[in-house]
């Protein structure tokens, strides 16, 4: 009985770890997409710049 209630134990650990570990790439993606949004916008902001020159 303790076994099985250990290896519950373990495997409810892992499903967290993996949720967390799903979570924190889930978060690096936005940061990622917020950079690659605030680049493109530098881009058009400096396509409008030349262009009033």
């Amino acid at each position: 009985m303790k076994d099985i209630i250990l290896e519950e134990y373990f495997s409810l650990l892992n499903d967290i770890s993996i949720q967390e570990q799903r979570i924190k790439l889930l978060e690096l993606q936005l940061e990622l997409n917020k950079q690659e949004r605030y680049d493109e916008e530098e881009v058009v902001i400096k396509r409008i710049k030349e262009l009033d020159l």
